[in-house]
């Protein structure tokens, strides 16, 4: 009898999965007939941003995430960020880390729209390739099966040799309030959104910063040099 609930709850699990990476991909793919078309997305505080279909500040990019963010906004009502978790912190875990990926990409949606309209030039690609990277995070987010305790042992690591790893939260990284803590290999970590800073041990070598998303039980990720 056990064995048949667990086969459930794996079927279950499963065809949640299968939904939303198809409901992604049709939001995708929904990105190349939207031409044309204004996206209307509202922020935390209750403010829109208009997302233009057409004219000089189109953009397809941008499109793309304006139609991930709407499409969570929609599927987070009948399938909420955490619903699987069967601990409620780690519920809750899920459902900020969704809102900040949602949040964060948002407002930068926002901000590349009022610099080119302040400048009268163009979207700036770097920031849209952010927004996109943290739309993707969230669907990441919500597909990813909850882990049973809220935290998870961890295994990150440097190519660069005998490097140094510092972690703090994501969330205190964008408001500069980040305090870093060091990191030890295999350490416990509560799930979340974390920045961690690599830096040599030689003279002149060059800190680098990269988002981890700690989610997984165990959670392993070798931190590459930037190119």
């Amino acid at each position: 009898m056990t064995n048949v609930r667990v086969s459930l709850g794996l079927l279950s699990t499963m065809w949640f999965c299968v939904l939303a990476v198809l409901s992604v991909t049709a939001v995708y793919a929904g990105g190349q007939t939207s031409k044309n078309k204004d996206l209307i997305l509202t922020k935390s505080d209750g403010t829109q941003i208009r997302v233009p279909g057409s004219g000089p500040l189109a953009n397809q990019t941008a499109q793309e995430v304006a139609l991930g963010i709407l499409e969570f906004d929609k599927q987070k009502k009948s399938h909420p960020p955490g619903e699987r978790a069967v601990n409620p912190q780690v519920a809750e875990a899920i459902r900020q880390m969704a809102e900040e990926s949602r949040n964060e990409a948002l407002e930068q949606l926002d901000l590349t729209y009022r610099v080119a309209q302040e400048t009268s030039g163009p979207l700036d690609t770097q920031v849209l390739k952010s927004a996109k990277e943290n739309v993707d995070l969230l669907w990441e987010i919500m597909r990813g099966p909850p882990p049973p305790n809220l935290n998870v042992h961890t295994e990150i690591s440097a190519s660069t040799p005998n490097a140094m790893l510092h972690y703090c939260l994501r969330s205190d990284y964008t408001r500069n309030i980040c305090a870093w803590h060091s990191y030890s290999l295999g350490a416990l970590m509560p799930i979340g959104r974390y920045m961690f800073r690599v830096e040599s041990v030689e003279a002149g070598g060059k800190a680098q910063e990269e988002e981890v998303l700690v989610l997984n039980e165990p959670t392993k990720l070798m931190i590459l040099p930037m190119h």
